[in-house]
This record gives C-alpha cells, sequence and structure tokens, in this order.
C-alpha cells in the first residue's frame, strides 16, 4: 500500500508538518505496496505544495522502496488513481513540475540498498488558484440529482 494522505491541518513548524504527514498511512493498491504515495493538501502559501512534497518523499513510509510521491489539491481524492492522474494530467507542467531524488532508500531486496524517487506536483500553482480554468463536469451534487431523479433509467429497469 503506498502513502494516501489528505492534509488539511494547521502547523507551526516542519516538525509539524512532518509528523501530520507522516501519521495518515493509507493505500493506493493499484500502484503496488509503497511504490506510488499521493498527498493531497489545501495549499495554504507558495511553496506549500513542494514543501509537503519533499518532506513526504523522506518519511519512512514515503522513502521505503518508494517509487513515486504526487502532492494533489484538496479537490482531488487520493486513493481515487483516476483523479490523481487527471491531475497529473491538467496541473502538472512536466519541465517545471517534476523533481528527482536519487540513491534514496530502497529494501533490502535490492541488491544496491538505493532507488529514485520521482516528485510530481500535480496541484494548481499557488499563484493561480484563483484564475486556474475550474474542472469541466458535473458536480457530486448534481450527479446525485439526476441519478435519484433518472435512477430508472440507469437500473436498467
Amino acid at each position: 500500500m503506498g502513502l494516501t494522505l489528505e492534509l488539511d491541518v494547521k502547523y507551526d513548524s516542519l516538525v509539524d508538518l512532518v509528523r501530520a504527514v507522516h501519521k495518515k498511512i493509507e493505500g493506493l493498491e493499484q500502484a503496488g505496496s509503497r511504490y506510488f504515495n499521493v498527498i493531497s493538501i489545501k495549499q495554504r502559501y507558495y511553496g506549500h505544495a513542494r514543501q509537503v512534497l519533499h518532506v513526504a518523499a523522506q518519511t519512512s513510509a514515503g522513502a521505503y522502496a518508494g517509487r513515486w510521491v504526487v502532492v494533489v489539491d484538496e479537490d482531488i481524492d487520493p486513493a481515487n488513481m483516476d483523479e490523481v492522474l487527471w491531475a497529473m494530467s491538467t496541473r502538472c507542467q512536466p519541465a517545471t513540475d517534476l523533481e528527482f531524488i536519487n540513491r534514496s532508500r530502497s529494501t533490502h531486496k535490492n541488491k544496491n540498498y538505493y532507488t529514485s524517487l520521482a516528485l510530481v506536483d500535480a496541484c494548481i500553482p499557488f499563484e493561480e488558484k484563483d484564475t486556474f480554468p475550474r474542472a469541466t463536469g458535473a458536480t457530486p451534487e448534481h450527479m446525485r440529482i439526476v441519478s435519484s431523479k433518472w435512477s430508472r433509467l440507469f437500473d436498467g429497469n
């Protein structure tokens, strides 16, 4: 299982941030074990996404045998691979939003004990939060209304 985290807590120091990131470990089973880690955050300041990305990459859950660490905005469900890939495809600029850590900790099964980590910032740039194009599609509330109104068509009855 990977690290799946929704980080919407306030912290006053880097120590608090590390504790917040390290505490909430759940899974992304599609990518296998610890290889793909996703953190969903509510950005609070410039550089927040990158700070969380690097901290997550170096906690024991993120660093041990990890390959990918992705940070997404709070509107993305970190356990939903479709949403994560959508955020990576629409909010990430590969030339500027990908970083790599070489010779990071791996497992004893890796004969040289090292791995590389890809860090992906798939958040809307903080300075564009108010102007970034909104996602298209129906809101979850609208989908519930349509589903309840037209359920007989969706149920096959």
